[in-house]
């Protein structure tokens, strides 16, 4: 089961593009916090694993909350096993930040976007100032006191073609564990659309030029197709349980099946009830939620065992519906799948690369 509670909609950036809307003050209510943990324990099965999600805005706003929300959860009487995420900005770190990530063994989720020209021209302070610098700082800070974390790098569609420049320079700052994921509030016009497989595969000649020097790197673009070989396509345990095992709930208490859904908690079409009043669990949502995509083109597609045609919440921030996929992601889908096929291809007889790809059977990345 995944709970991710946003607990607040302010932050203290103000980016151009943005999953959470529109940003103004307002927080979770310990209240709150507690009905949706309560909710959590009663829809999980004992022994059933539960991951708890903090969201925003800017989560380390509101670390006192979070303290208390933990503090909560370590209360309850139950087996199911627990484990947490934060997704950050990373702009903000102090001792005591630290310390609560360490206690609590939290698996830290940093935006990072680029190098000063593509991250800063997004992710900017309330003054415009750009923020790559004291991101930076602190990832050099947290990599000296935490084993694990991951930089999750937005991509749109005036940096794409950019994207190995990206990688490099994250590499270059010693960041090893990458996720690199599309803007999908963006445009993507036909224009954009060449520019990624060109750059999907010059991301894949660098992921093989750094195995072949001895150095493991995780980029999720390559990574998670690389595992479906393996597996032979997603299982039905692979794909997003949005609205039946995800759940993501708003300051006010407003549940959608998935956190990325939230915004500025103004969508009744994804609404499925509050914590007060009752989260409808049938209706999960008005338009309705499909685990394949309705195109036409999907049906026959050879590759449609190692596609995310059935991620709702990308669908519908970018087509409007759960069950209706972009061009654009067809495009980043196929060619994603072509350039780890030409990883496997070129790293096969790799002992380092077998063994990273191996680690993902019992180990989260």
């Amino acid at each position: 089961m995944k709970i991710t509670l946003s607990i607040t909609h302010d932050c203290n950036l103000r980016c151009e593009y943005c999953y959470a809307g529109k940003k103004f003050s307002r927080n979770m209510d310990m209240d709150t916090a507690k009905k949706i943990i309560d909710f959590a324990f009663a829809i999980t099965p004992s022994n059933e694993s539960i991951d708890f999600g903090f969201f925003g805005g800017e989560p380390f706003l509101q670390l006192s909350l979070m303290e208390d929300i933990i503090t909560y959860i370590y209360s309850k009487d139950v087996s199911n096993p627990i484990t947490f995420n934060i997704t950050t900005n990373g702009t903000l770190l102090s001792d005591t930040i630290l310390r609560f990530i360490r206690r609590h063994n939290i698996r830290l989720s940093i935006s990072i976007d680029g190098p000063e020209h593509i991250h800063d021209k997004k992710r900017k302070y309330k003054n415009g100032r750009g923020t790559l610098k004291t991101v930076l700082k602190n990832i050099k800070e947290i990599s000296r006191e935490l084993d694990h974390f991951q930089v999750n790098a937005v991509f749109g569609p005036e940096t794409v073609a950019q994207l190995d420049n990206t990688v490099r320079f994250l590499i270059n700052e010693e960041i090893y564990n990458i996720h690199l994921n599309p803007d999908i509030s963006a445009l993507w016009d036909e224009k954009s659309l060449p520019l990624i497989a060109k750059s999907y595969n010059e991301v894949a000649d660098t992921y093989i030029e750094m195995f072949e020097c001895d150095q493991e790197i995780a980029v999720n673009l390559l990574d998670n197709k690389l595992i479906l070989f393996f597996k032979g396509g997603y299982e039905p345990s692979d794909r997003c349980g949005m609205g039946e095992s995800e759940f993501g709930f708003a300051p006010s208490g407003n549940a959608y099946p998935c956190e990325r859904l939230i915004g500025d908690d103004t969508d009744e079409n994804m609404m499925m009830g509050n914590i007060h009043t009752g989260v409808n669990l049938l209706a999960r949502c008005s338009i309705g939620k499909q685990f394949a995509s309705s195109n036409v083109e999907c049906k026959e597609c050879s590759l449609k065992k190692y596609c995310m045609n059935w991620c709702g919440c990308t669908n519908y921030r970018m087509t409007g519906a759960t069950d209706k996929m972009s061009t654009m992601m067809c495009h980043s889908e196929r060619n994603a799948i072509g350039a780890a096929k030409y990883v496997f291809n070129a790293l096969q007889e790799n002992a380092l690369f077998a063994k990273h790809i191996l680690g993902y059977t019992h180990k989260d990345r």
